[in-house]
């Protein structure tokens, strides 16, 4: 993460697309917190093409 906001913008994504709470993302490691980042992205292309991921 290069910037506060681009942090919020990965936090929303979890939250959102796992519909986690704001402690369950602050629990995970930074390590866990890219896997699941990475597990999103490709379950999102997944289910919505490549275009879907970009949004």
């Amino acid at each position: 993460m290069h910037s506060p906001k681009a942090l919020r913008q990965a936090q929303a994504l979890l939250a959102r697309w796992f519909r986690w709470q704001p402690s369950e993302l602050d629990a995970l490691t930074v390590m866990e917190f890219e896997d699941y980042l990475q597990e999103a992205a490709a379950q999102i292309r997944q289910e919505h093409g490549q275009r879907g991921a970009n949004r």
